[in-house]
């Protein structure tokens, strides 16, 4: 699964992944001193996804202005797109 990041015109962060996630995401957690984000979803597993690589600081500063994510998932069998959005929360001491 290939997941981007990137930041709207207006501000808003949208995460695009080529592939459905397992599970609609519940929140998206984003640590500050590392930079990272954990998608976290609910299933019988409660089951999470930690996206190893380091979120550029150009993209850091905008994702510590937004309160939620947008997620767009794609559906290629399918041809289809789904979007929602996510409440963000910030985990670590702001810079």
């Amino acid at each position: 699964m290939k997941v981007e990041l990137s930041v709207l015109n207006d501000g808003r962060v949208m995460l695009v992944t080529n592939q459905p996630m397992p599970h609609i995401v519940q929140r998206i957690e984003y640590y500050r001193e590392q930079r990272l984000f954990n998608l976290v979803w609910h299933d019988e597993d409660m089951e999470e996804m930690l996206l190893h690589s380091e979120i550029p600081i150009d993209l850091a500063m905008a994702v510590e202005r937004v309160p939620e994510v947008i997620i767009c998932m794609m559906f290629p069998e399918e041809q289809r797109v789904m979007n929602y959005k996510t409440p963000l929360v910030k985990v670590g001491e702001s810079f």
